[in-house]
């Protein structure tokens, strides 16, 4: 594989370094960038998803049956997923999937958003500040660049170009004519139908909400400003609207036929489909969290209160210095303000009432409200303040706005709202931030807030234009292709094993990737992330619903390995996250069609020890791949077989063998009061049993104790050979507490 320094972008940028004698290794680091703890979703589910897509037979189905039961693939949000269907027209991130394959696409679909919601910002901006092309290109770049967006891997930026897209449509449909065109009319209603649909089917509620209103708040300034709902009964706004409402109703109602399958069991959900928000419950050391990006985004483990890197990410917030401003001897600025700069104002502070204070519930039900979490809230609250930002700073260029002692108030206010709220962010996130950032953060924020009120166009824009451009740019390391992923050690072995298995293997996988792994590669996996329960083998696994609780919700389903013979476990380690633990032989799997395991880590032993036909064990013994027998015959072990076995609460382990077959592994069970409780082969490869002359020292046995025995009461255990011509007893009843 040839070095991505050597590509036809990097190779100038490694002459340059090398030149001022910087090491190759060094300039990778710089450059490539080192793996970044990255919001899961986009590792376990959107990539790895578009990938199963492109890899599905036929390709990009609604339904893709490599995922558990069936996935339908409309329930997917953030950037879409690839599906050929109508409504692909206003999905515009996948079209490089559905015309030029996998490694296109997945370029397509990174960088589509961001160039797209860059020039829909820029485009509307410039209607927003009168033909001021520099201001729009800069507003366009602060928010593109910023951390929020970057850190959720520009997921932010696609509903944020729909949302600017149907904004600009809509202000030319509306704008009055000398000459006034058909076309036009039906060009700009196919936009806002395109947009809208577009901007519904991106299925992230949140996002939707904040980003709706502050739309529909842009809008209405801009009607009032520019005296436009005088159009509204004209023929030609109104053709266009019916062309509008004809291409979203069309392209929605595809959309929700098509996807009712996923889509209503997600509405069903306890999280996210029946949730419920009222706002109130925002932090405020979270709230002015984004001066600290550059330290944040780059940390790994966070502290409890900053989550992860998308959730830490945040904007550079400026517009509690305007309302200062309003306050402390605006009277001069408030008479240049004008209907979107107030309309932008009543967004924030309603945005700020929601988070901190928050509405009684029949209201957030009626209002949608209900769908957007305090905490996702900030896409809205960081562009309404961009805006209302660039907006000030273009008027405040043209006359001064404010007075010298108001410019030093609003900067000592300034500097101590952001310490007061650096000094709490210490307080309450394990001193993450050192006091001399604190200083450092408030005064350059107090710095950029008289330049942005001052009209100081140039100290502000390439100051904190900097800033912004080197808070990100080192976050995402450049693109270097699929090939680590499709040409992986794991990857071949699941291919070369689909092509020797008479059918399609289906993957049980347990450990870390495995799932994820088969269905990118088009290949079946029982597992992984459920955007929506499965019911068929939940309902096989908790006939009683007694536990629904914990798997009626979006979540990454970790298999776990069951001892054979034991029942099912559930648990929920954290909200996102149900731990099955199961047997490849349990019968859900088997009706699930599973006919293969992937083990990786601290299961590579276990599923050693099952009844399971090993097919590839990695050199480095850090996965094995089996196939799964038809039936589970355990094999009866010869008369001579001998052994040495202990047993306790959370181990059993020894070994078991015959001399007579030095090299076949025994087969034991775990017997329990008289009952035979599971099954395990005695095939692990032990230093200190081959050192003692015991066959090829792969007789080795190293299990958990059963669950179903921890529960308080005493329990005689004996570990014998399958036809019991061994056996050894624990030398008391074992009492193991659950």
């Amino acid at each position: 594989m040839s070095d991505p320094l050597d590509g036809f972008v990097t190779a100038p940028l490694v002459r340059a370094a090398q030149s001022l004698g910087l090491p190759r290794e060094r300039i990778r680091d710089f450059l490539l960038a080192r793996p970044r703890a990255i919001r899961s979703d986009e590792h376990l589910v959107h990539t790895p998803f578009a990938l199963a897509q492109a890899a599905h037979n036929p390709p990009f189905p609604i339904v893709n049956t490599n995922i558990s039961f069936g996935q339908n693939m409309f329930t997917v949000s953030a950037t879409n997923m690839p599906i050929w269907h109508i409504t692909a027209l206003a999905r515009p991130s996948t079209w490089g999937y559905l015309l030029f394959g996998a490694t296109f696409g997945l370029a397509w679909n990174w960088w589509f958003p961001l160039a797209a919601c860059f020039t829909a910002l820029a485009l509307l901006l410039n209607i927003i500040l009168k033909n001021r092309w520099q201001m729009a290109l800069f507003g366009a770049f602060w928010f593109c660049a910023s951390a929020y967006v970057v850190c959720w891997s520009f997921w932010p930026a696609y509903p944020t170009f729909f949302a600017a897209l149907g904004l600009l449509a809509g202000y030319h449909l509306l704008s009055p004519s000398q000459k006034p065109s058909l076309f036009k009319s039906i060009f700009c209603g196919l936009l806002i139908g395109l947009s809208l649909a577009g901007f519904v089917m991106e299925l992230y509620p949140p996002w939707l909400v904040a980003l709706g209103y502050l739309a529909l708040a842009v809008f209405i300034g801009l009607a009032l400003r520019d005296k436009l709902f005088a159009q509204l009964k004209t023929k030609r706004v109104v053709f266009g609207a019916l062309v509008a409402v004809f291409v979203a109703g069309v392209l929605l109602a595809f959309f929700a036929k098509d996807g009712a399958s996923g889509l209503q069991p997600l509405a069903n959900t306890d999280y996210p489909g029946l949730r419920v928000a009222t706002g109130g419950d925002y932090p405020f050391t979270r709230f002015l969290r984004g001066v600290y990006d550059p330290l944040t985004i780059y940390t790994d483990p966070l502290p409890r209160l900053l989550n992860n890197q998308s959730a830490t990410a945040s904007f550079y917030l400026f517009f509690p210095a305007i309302l200062m401003a309003l306050v402390i001897g605006g009277k001069r600025l408030r008479s240049k303000m004008d209907a979107v700069d107030w309309a932008l104002v009543i967004y924030l502070t309603a945005a700020m009432f929601y988070i901190f204070v928050g509405v009684p519930e029949f209201i957030a039900r009626i209002s949608l409200l209900s769908y957007l979490t305090s905490v996702r809230a900030d896409i809205g609250i960081g562009l309404a303040s961009i805006l209302l930002s660039v907006s000030i700073l273009n008027k405040a260029k043209d006359e001064p706005v404010l007075t010298r002692p108001a410019l030093t108030s609003i900067a000592i206010l300034v500097m101590a709202l952001f310490a007061a709220h650096g000094l709490m962010l210490r307080r309450d996130a394990e001193n993450i931030v050192p006091i001399w950032l604190v200083a450092l953060a408030s005064g350059l924020m107090a710095l950029f807030s008289v330049a942005l009120l001052a009209g100081k166009q140039r100290v502000f824009c390439f100051g904190l234009g900097g800033i912004v451009f080197f808070t990100t740019f080192f976050f995402h390391p450049l693109y270097q292709g699929l090939g680590p992923i499709a040409h992986s050690e794991v990857a071949d072995q699941m291919r070369a094993i689909a092509a020797t298995s008479p059918t399609k293997p289906v993957w049980a996988s347990y450990g870390a990737g495995g799932d994820i792994l088969a269905y990118a590669i088009g290949q079946r996996g029982a597992s992984g992330v459920n955007v929506y329960p499965q019911w068929k083998l939940w309902q096989a696994i908790d006939p009683s619903g007694a536990q629904r609780k914990i798997y009626n919700r979006y979540s990454y389903v970790l298999l776990q390995y069951g001892l054979p013979d034991q029942p099912a476990q559930i648990k929920t380690p954290s909200a996102d996250i149900v731990n099955l633990t199961i047997s490849p032989s349990h019968p859900a799997l088997r009706e699930m069609g599973v006919t293969h395991v992937f083990a990786s880590g601290a299961y590579f032993g276990l599923a050693m020890q099952d009844n399971l036909t090993l097919l590839y064990s990695s050199p480095k013994n850090n996965f094995a791949m089996f196939a799964v027998p038809l039936s589970s015959v355990w094999q009866t072990a010869p008369p001579d077989t001998t052994g040495q076995i202990g047993i306790a609460c959370d181990h059993i382990g020894g070994w078991i063998w015959s001399p007579s077959q030095p090299t076949a592994p025994v087969d034991i069970e775990v017997v329990a009061d008289g009952r035979v409780v599971t099954h395990a082969r005695a095939r692990l490869f032990d230093n200190d049993v081959k050192a003692a002359g015991i066959g090829d020292g792969s007789h080795a046995l190293d299990l958990p104790y059963p669950p179903s025995l921890k529960d308080g009461a005493p329990h005689t255990i004996i570990i014998r050979s399958v036809g019991g011509a061994f056996q050894e007893a624990a030398p008391t009843p074992l009492t193991c507490a659950p």
